[in-house]
């Protein structure tokens, strides 16, 4: 097995607010792949599972969580034309800053969203008067009830405030999310994201 799973692993450091007990088992996964060994190695154990992203709208209770927390972290980002594929565990600031530098306009408000694209789905993180629903075209998902991929438009997904159809169906995992932007010119594009940095 490729992922390292880590047992009564405390939570706290994963979280912004670093509060929380621990859980039974912990480990992180990039992509497909990685995530099924963890579902698999849940499923053998019996323990029910958690996704994380960042942690930063997560608060873990003192008693921690017996099952298996899977964390997704990093992964990558392909720009095709006015579309960015972005994999669920990439932090929003990352994507911000990608974009711009690639003279994409649209997402620059992403920069100050403090969580992972997949968290940012689920959440239909906002701010500065923007949603995710504004950027997102379809979204990959991980149906871990029936180990099928299933690919998602905008206008299935119930895009509410702060709030989409996967907080209703834990066991839809983000894979990644298209996000359609528009061309812009990618000085104008950096200088909105220092704006708004300092704000």
């Amino acid at each position: 097995m490729a992922i390292v799973i880590k047992e009564n692993e405390p939570l706290a450091p994963y979280t912004i607010y670093k509060i929380g007990g621990s859980a039974l088992f912990c480990t992180e996964v990039q992509n497909r792949a990685e995530l099924e060994d963890a579902l698999k190695f849940a499923s053998e154990k019996n323990a029910p599972f958690f996704i994380m992203g960042a942690g930063s709208n997560t608060l873990i209770s003192d008693k921690g969580f017996h099952g298996m927390v899977i964390r997704l972290t990093g992964g990558e980002i392909k720009i095709d034309e006015d579309r960015m594929i972005v994999d669920a565990g990439v932090i929003m600031a990352r994507v911000a800053a990608e974009a711009a530098r690639a003279g994409m306009s649209g997402f620059a408000w992403a920069i100050g969203v403090p969580g992972t694209i997949g968290g940012s789905v689920r959440g239909n993180a906002g701010c500065f008067g923007h949603e995710m629903k504004d950027a997102v075209e379809f979204v990959a998902v991980y149906d871990a009830a029936t180990s099928a991929s299933i690919q998602y438009s905008a206008s299935d997904i119930q895009f509410g405030y702060r709030d989409s159809i996967f907080k209703r169906h834990p066991e839809w995992i983000v894979l990644s999310a298209t996000l359609q932007l528009q061309k812009g010119d990618a000085a104008t594009i950096q200088q909105e994201i220092r704006a708004m940095s300092v704000e």
